[in-house]
């Protein structure tokens, strides 16, 4: 099994890669292309419906909705994160030792 890159990608990067392209769009075909693995939380799902409504930004509903339809698709949902509103650390702690350890060995190879 291949292993992705797992990031968080904020209601900004989404808005500004529908919206207008660029480097944020390019983060968009990764996702799409499964190069990387987006962790959202219900949260940041709501955060982007409320964004997508803002009548500055003119989306048309039935894009809205698309978009929506395409970030709920390609979610990776942490449970760690709702075990630890639980007060239940231990997968949380587990993620960050992970993610340290990573970080220390990228940093002994430079």
């Amino acid at each position: 099994m291949v292993k992705s890159n797992k990031v968080v990608i904020d209601t900004n990067i989404f808005i500004s890669a529908f919206g207008w392209g660029g480097k944020p769009f390019e983060i968009i075909e990764l996702l799409e292309s499964a190069g990387i693995v987006n962790c959202i939380s219900e949260d940041i799902i709501l955060e982007v419906s409320r964004a997508l409504a803002y009548p500055k930004l003119d989306f048309p509903q039935k894009l809205q909705s698309d978009i929506l339809e395409f970030i709920k698709g390609k979610e990776e949902y942490i449970k760690a994160v709702q075990a630890g509103m639980s007060r239940n650390y231990e997968p949380m702690e587990k993620i960050f030792t992970t993610v340290t350890c990573r970080t220390l060995r990228l940093h002994e190879r430079r």
